[in-house]
């Protein structure tokens, strides 16, 4: 499974990417474009903080404690259909969990490759961050995952 492809297949589809760049309160084609670099950044972090077993034991235990699973990725505009607040505050524990001091830099590059404000990539970052992880949850073999399977998952992308 390419988790990047099938999120961007999620997030891009016309009805979802309207209402992201409408939570953005920016144009359609600059949300894609922000998603075309939030969604591997967030992953690439994913991958580093995954690639040892307490890494990966970390990110098992964010996915329990922010109760994201596979099932998430089913109900994306119902997560987004309540405003921005909820899933942007979990975005942000995520992010600088699993980013740490280079948060502000992951998401400046973001901006930066998409022609977004900091404010505008902020919130898609914080946005991105549990599907991204809902992605990584969805591609768990059935039980879910050991530190080392997931650190093998993380490592195949």
């Amino acid at each position: 499974m390419n988790i990047i492809q099938t999120l961007l297949g999620l997030l891009t589809g016309p009805q979802m990417l309207g209402q992201i760049a409408k939570l953005l309160g920016v144009p359609d084609g600059m949300a894609q474009k922000g998603l075309a670099a939030a969604v591997p950044a967030i992953l690439g972090g994913l991958i580093a903080k995954g690639s040892t077993d307490s890494g990966a034991g970390a990110l098992i235990g964010m996915m329990k404690d922010h109760k994201i699973d596979a099932e998430m990725l089913n109900n994306l505009g119902g997560l987004l259909g309540g405003g921005a607040g909820d899933v942007s505050a979990m975005g942000g524990s995520i992010l600088k969990s699993v980013l740490g001091s280079n948060a502000d830099a992951v998401t400046q590059l973001v901006g930066s490759a998409s022609g977004l404000s900091g404010d505008s990539a902020g919130k898609l970052m914080a946005l991105a961050a549990p599907v991204v992880m809902g992605g990584v949850a969805q591609a768990a073999p059935a039980g879910g995952f050991s530190p080392a399977g997931l650190m093998g998952l993380l490592n195949s992308q």
